[in-house]
């Protein structure tokens, strides 16, 4: 499946390119990243949840005046690496568009072909498909973060409008 996969994929990349090693790095840099957002939400969730608490007698206790940080506060530089790849998208619609001016000079085939959007779609497809993959992972590493927030934060130490923070978050891409 794999195979017929990137077989079909081979269709959208230019001349020379290996679609499987570029979408086996693309899938180990998406991991790294999505890693990356879940650990930095977590180290500063779990730290700020820690200072709604005090020990004693063997018990953890919920300090009366505990209030939980905001969640748009938690997520900050969370989506750098996912940020860092779409730069990365950038350089490699660039180095498409430049790889048929290299070697073979297949640029001047490019220009004989029936349809002139052939290139354009040949160096455009894959980097594309992967920027949809990076804000889709980056919206589902979002709401897990959002659920975690709602789920283990105590009601009482909120502060209201956690879902507008939300929308805030989202729109500004923090």
């Amino acid at each position: 499946m794999k195979k017929k996969f990137i077989e079909k994929w081979e269709r959208y990349a230019p001349p020379g390119v290996d679609v499987g090693k570029q979408i086996n790095r693309f899938s180990g840099q998406i991991l790294l990243a999505v890693l990356y957002a879940l650990i930095c939400f977590l180290l500063r969730y779990l730290s700020a949840r820690s200072n709604l608490y005090y020990f004693t007698g063997g018990q953890h206790i919920l300090r009366p005046d505990a209030v939980m940080p905001d969640f748009a506060e938690m997520t900050e530089h969370m989506f750098l690496f996912h940020i860092i790849l779409f730069l990365f998208l950038l350089g490699r619609i660039a180095g498409n568009y430049a790889s048929f001016y290299r070697g073979s000079k297949s640029i001047y085939l490019m220009k004989r072909l029936p349809d002139p959007l052939e290139r354009h779609r040949r160096c455009l497809a894959l980097p594309l498909a992967e920027a949809a993959v990076i804000i889709l992972t980056a919206i589902i590493v979002l709401l897990i973060c959002f659920m975690v927030y709602l789920l283990f934060t105590p009601a009482e130490c909120m502060t209201p409008g956690q879902w507008q923070k939300l929308w805030s978050v989202i729109l500004c891409w923090n």
